[in-house]
């Protein structure tokens, strides 16, 4: 039997607002490991130094990550 089912989660992760962003780094990662979704879309990440946090993610995680920059400049 084949399983058509698709987990999906979307989450705003406030890119760096707020105070303490690097503290909930291992949160994310922690809740989207529990979950374990298929596809996960995140949005209000950030890119810098040739890298980003949904790259960061996804290699923590063993998934492949895309990003799209802002269009605004």
């Amino acid at each position: 039997m084949v399983d058509h089912q698709v987990r999906v989660m979307t989450w705003n992760i406030w890119w760096r607002f707020g105070p303490r962003w690097r503290e909930r780094q291992p949160g994310i990662l922690s809740t989207i490991n529990r979950f374990t979704p298929d596809v996960v879309a995140l949005q209000e990440v950030w890119s810098a130094e040739g890298t980003t946090q949904a790259e960061q993610f996804a290699t923590a995680l063993g998934y492949h990550s895309t990003f799209a920059a802002p269009s605004h400049t």
